[in-house]
């Protein structure tokens, strides 16, 4: 199993601090995003700061959004939801496409972008972040070449096409041209 850099276990740190300071018993991604922030030197935190983001607008939201519980809980007895639990375990996958030996906060990043519906994206909404620009800015501080990237993906989406790997509007639906073709309309 891959492992996360220091930076990177910084983050789960910081975002479980401040959920256990806003009296809430688990960590969402919303406190990942914290996380990302609160970690100054790393290549989240510069890609978020040069889109607008601040440590403070999502400490803001933070108190905003975030239901607060009636106790303290315990360190132990924090764990994350679901789709952070999803996130990090996507932020290895993030690392393994580029190659990392380790899972960076640009891959935790990456993967809460990539996940699209997380409370962390809902306060980057908020905030009008550009998510395509902030995407590539990540790609671009971690030294990858964007326009190899950009060809990598769209022949990886040409495939799918190809191979048809649509399996919802496969088993849904009918071809109705290669039905036409076959003389079955």
């Amino acid at each position: 199993m891959r492992q996360f850099t220091d930076k990177a276990e910084n983050v789960k740190r910081y975002a479980r601090e401040i959920a256990q300071k806003q009296f809430q018993s688990y960590v969402g991604c919303e406190h990942l995003l914290y996380g990302l922030m609160k970690e100054k030197k790393s290549v989240a935190h510069a890609a978020l700061a040069a889109n607008g983001v601040t440590e403070d607008s999502i400490r803001e939201m933070l108190g905003i959004y975030a239901v607060p519980g009636d106790v303290k809980p315990a360190a132990s007895e924090m764990q994350y939801t679901p789709k952070a639990a999803l996130v990090l375990e996507e932020s290895h996958k993030q690392a393994e496409t580029f190659h990392a030996q380790e899972t960076g906060t640009e891959h935790i990043l990456l993967a809460l972008i990539q996940d699209g519906n997380n409370m962390a994206v809902r306060f980057l909404s908020f905030m009008k972040v550009d998510f395509k620009k902030l995407y590539l800015d990540v790609i671009m501080a971690m030294g990858e070449d964007v326009e190899k990237l950009k060809e990598t993906l769209v022949q990886k989406n040409a495939a799918k096409q190809k191979n048809g790997k649509t399996p919802m509007l496969e088993k849904y639906s009918r071809d109705l041209t290669k039905l036409a073709g076959e003389g079955k309309l």
